[in-house]
Formats: structure tokens, sequence, C-alpha cells
């Protein structure tokens, strides 16, 4: 079977690291397919308002 060429592309924020972690593994998992590129996007924009209020919110530095 030939494949197109495609990427995968996520973009994460500090928000999703409590479950970034499993998150990707199983979406890469699911695809079953051979992406040319894997690439992991990081937003690390300063969170504010209500974002601030969640709990479980982790540090750039455990991607």
């Amino acid at each position: 079977m030939k494949y197109a060429n495609c990427s995968l592309s996520i973009m994460v924020i500090p928000t999703d690291i409590p479950f970034i972690m499993h998150t990707i593994p199983h979406l890469v998992g699911t695809y079953n397919y051979p992406f040319l590129k894997r690439v992991l996007m990081i937003d690390t924009v300063t969170l504010s308002g209500d974002k601030l209020l969640r709990s479980g919110i982790g540090r750039i530095e455990q991607l």
C-alpha cells in the first residue's frame, strides 16, 4: 500500500502536561500511519485568568 507524505503536528500548552504524556502515544498508535514528520509544538505563553487557578498545571521542563 502506498502512503501519502503526511506530517503529524500537535500543539500543547502547560495546562496539557498532566495528561499529554498519555495522549500523544495514544494518538500516534491509533493513527498507525508512517508520518513523514512528527512535530510537537509547545506554546510557552504566560498563563492568565482562570487558567492560573487550575490544579495540576505542569512546567515546560516536564515535557
